[in-house]
């Protein structure tokens, strides 16, 4: 009305008042009204408002824009673009800023934090440290950003070792420091460290801070510390979607599903807003309990409101497998229109599971005629099915499309390889995949000493199983399973015996029901009834229906 709408240094401040107030349209046209009175300030403005509101491409196109006409970038520039660096992860223009940032000299203010934040954001520690070494006086903002790089890219043993240092130079830790201590300490599972931390957030009055709050859960769940996770939630005051999130996770995780369901009907009495994450720790807990009547109503509940995405369509897939409803997985699957890899991997496990094998590989060809490119997982369920229709054809058929694709043969995918060749009555196959694996892990040679111990080879597995032990590797509870078996289908009486007191005595592993069942399936095979009856009668805990049929087998 009194005509300052030309006067650039009055729309620059009405640009900058608008982004504030999350009205960035109107920031934009504000710019637009000035057309040739822009100078500097207008476009850092503009940038700037668009960083702030989350529309870090269109401060990149501005920021062309302004490069187009002719004006320089200044320190203020530089942070808003190198903000969008970071959010974007566009690395090698953060690096072009950098260098036009050193050529300026002393032009320009070099703005080391944000720097610092962008190559954190891309992934590049090392880059991060170099800036971080060029600050003079460092700040907290530059100890906290540092450390959280370290933390975000998980060199979480570094950023213990790097909190150390800053407490050498006499920095107190703040909110931000005790929120990336306590993720670091989580990754790391250092729960009394962990509890130090929480200690000292209570002392200076930073547990309040409902950022600290929700990671300090998130760390003690890391450390399966469920009880002091629970206290954590209980302490804060005024909770936020996270907090909830994190806490409903938490009980659904650790089996506790009565009370995630009474934390799901508490949230939503607080008005707390139910998105897919939380009924996918709903879905959790329908799985541990295999209630298809709480799964169809959670199933229900997420169409109603529109949560009903990809991922719980697949995940709907999976549980509805194992709580034996079949049809509902395949109905299911069947409305998916666009199918992932995930999408067919479920179906597939979940006729796999179902014992029927056939449809597994129908569909797992349907799949390739999709143009789904399998993933190890997928491969690892086709070669499970292959394995229990004793198909070595079809095996080898999957071996060579993995070698035609140039698909890495490691980890489950060597592994579930030697149990279908072993399956599917081939051991020199089996032998001659084992033996060209480069890295073999105790499940590889588990795979192994399981096919060996199959086929009646008992003194070849302990061979086996000995190898293993000489290349460092710790056999663990599935180990010493597949070694019992095979001494028992070798009628190894005093080896099997040996192994399994080795694992209790020198590997401190409590035996399994099955472990036993194995000790008492070895001694029947060789006659020796009674002594089996004699060694259940011993054993450290009660005997389940699995070490009792294993004697019943016997007599």
């Amino acid at each position: 009305k009194v005509g300052l709408d030309k006067s650039t240094l009055v729309a620059n401040a009405l640009i900058g008042m608008y982004a504030k107030c999350g009205l960035l349209d109107s920031a934009l046209r504000v710019f637009e009204w000035l057309q040739d009175a822009r100078d500097v300030a207008s476009w850092n403005s503009v940038i700037s408002g668009c960083v702030q509101n989350g529309r870090a491409l269109e401060a990149l196109a501005l920021f062309r824009g302004m490069q187009s006409a002719g004006f320089g970038m200044n320190s203020y520039t530089a942070v808003a673009v190198l903000q969008v660096c970071a959010e974007l992860a566009l690395l090698s223009l953060g690096r072009e800023l950098h260098a036009a940032l050193l050529k300026c000299g002393s032009e320009l203010n070099i703005q080391f934090n944000a720097l610092l934040v962008m190559y954190a954001k891309c992934g590049r520690v090392d880059s991060a440290l170099r800036v971080f070494g060029q600050i003079a006086e460092k700040d907290y903002i530059s100890w906290n950003s540092m450390l959280s790089c370290y933390v975000q890219n998980g060199f979480c043993a570094e950023a213990i070792e790097f909190f150390g240092e800053m407490l050498q130079h006499g920095f107190q830790p703040d909110h931000a420091c005790v929120v990336s201590l306590s993720s670091a300490l989580g990754h790391l599972s250092r729960l009394n460290n962990g509890r130090e931390v929480h200690a000292y957030a209570i002392k200076q009055r930073l547990h309040t801070d409902l950022q600290v709050g929700n990671t300090l859960m998130d760390m003690y769940i890391k450390c399966d510390s469920i009880e002091c996770s629970v206290k954590v939630f209980e302490s804060i005051s005024i909770r936020d979607h996270i907090s909830w999130t994190t806490i409903l996770a938490c009980f659904a995780q650790s089996s506790r599903h009565s009370e995630a369901l009474e934390m799901f009907l508490e949230l939503q009495k607080e008005g707390i807003m139910v998105d897919s994450m939380m009924i996918g720790s709903i879905l959790e807990t329908c799985s541990g309990l295999k209630s298809t009547s709480l799964l169809k109503q959670v199933h229900a509940y997420a169409i109603r409101n529109g949560l009903l995405d990809l991922i719980l369509k697949n995940r709907l897939i999976d549980i509805y497998g194992e709580c034996g409803e079949f049809d509902h997985s395949l109905n299911l699957f069947q409305r998916v229109e666009k199918k992932d890899i995930v999408s067919w991997t479920s179906m597939i496990n979940c006729c796999t599971n179902s014992g029927r094998l056939d449809e597994a590989v129908s569909l797992f060809t349907e799949m390739q005629k999709a143009n789904i490119q399998p993933d190890s997982v997928a491969l690892v369920s086709i070669l499970v099915a292959i394995a229990g229709l004793s198909s070595l054809t079809k095996g080898k058929q999957v071996h060579g499309f993995l070698v035609r694709r140039n698909f890495p043969i490691e980890g489950p995918v060597v592994s579930s390889l030697v149990d279908m060749y072993s399956g599917c009555g081939s051991m020199n196959y089996a032998i001659r995949v084992f033996e060209r694996a480069k890295c073999k892990d105790v499940v590889l040679w588990t795979a192994m000493i399981n096919a060996t111990g199959m086929h009646g080879h008992g003194k070849q597995a302990i061979d086996l199983f000995k190898r293993m032990l000489q290349t460092g590797l710790t056999p663990d509870h599935v180990s010493f399973l597949a070694l019992l078996y095979a001494c028992s289908h070798s009628k190894l009486v005093e080896e099997g015996k040996h192994y399994l007191d080795i694992m209790t005595s020198k590997y401190r592993l409590k035996p399994w029901q099955e472990h036993y069942a194995c000790v008492v399936d070895i001694l029947g095979r060789s006659g020796q009834t009674e002594e089996a009856y004699e060694f259940i009668k011993s054993m450290s805990m009660d005997p389940k229906s699995v070490v009792w049929c294993a004697l019943l087998g016997a007599c």
